[in-house]
């Protein structure tokens, strides 16, 4: 039985999870790039960046933003499809 507790550990497990997903990524992308000139456009030291940006990191959504908006990205929520009834 799912009560409202236990769905919200479960979403924030989730929401953890895709964080540290996306920050990885981005982390490799950001290496594979130039660290020093991103952690100027988003306003980061260098270092706290290369630890942010670690799966293990524990990167906060702003901040990964942030390093979206210096790669010229931008996160995008759409209306998802509504199923037809069976």
């Amino acid at each position: 039985m799912h009560t409202g507790k236990t769905i919200k550990n479960s979403v924030t497990r989730v929401k953890k999870i895709l964080t540290a997903l996306v920050a990885a990524e981005l982390g490799d992308v950001a290496r594979a790039k130039d660290m020093t000139q991103i952690a100027q456009k988003t306003g980061f030291g260098r270092e706290s960046l290369y630890k942010a940006l670690l799966a293990e990191g524990n990167s906060e959504l702003s901040t990964i933003l942030k390093v979206m908006d210096a790669f010229g990205l931008k996160l995008h929520a759409r209306p998802r499809k509504t199923r037809k009834a069976a």
